[in-house]
Order: C-alpha cells, then structure tokens, then sequence
C-alpha cells in the first residue's frame, strides 16, 4: 500500500510541475506544449478505464 501512495504523490507531483508550466508558460506555443503533455499524461493515466469502457 505505501508503494502506490509512493506513486500517487508522484503523480500529484507530476500533474502540479505541468499545471504550472501552462500557468506560467511565456508563448502559446510553451502553453499548447504543456496543455498537450498534460493530456497524454491524463490518457496515458486512464487508458485501462478507457478500454473497460470501449469494450462494454
């Protein structure tokens, strides 16, 4: 259990580090990069949901 508290708080970290990336982003091109790895990380995070869902 600690292990994926270990990860949880990885990932809370990770999410928080692109947050303020697109917050504090000087070009629309460094807020779309952000915005974007934020979204893979989100898919990439949900993907075995997505699939659950996809095959139902």
């Amino acid at each position: 259990m600690g292990e994926n508290m270990a990860e949880s708080a990885d990932d809370s970290a990770e999410r928080e580090r692109l947050v303020e990336q697109i917050r504090s982003a000087k070009t629309p091109e460094e807020r779309r990069e952000a915005v974007r790895a934020l979204a893979k990380r989100n898919i990439d995070r949900h993907r075995e949901t997505y699939e659950k869902l996809a095959n139902e």
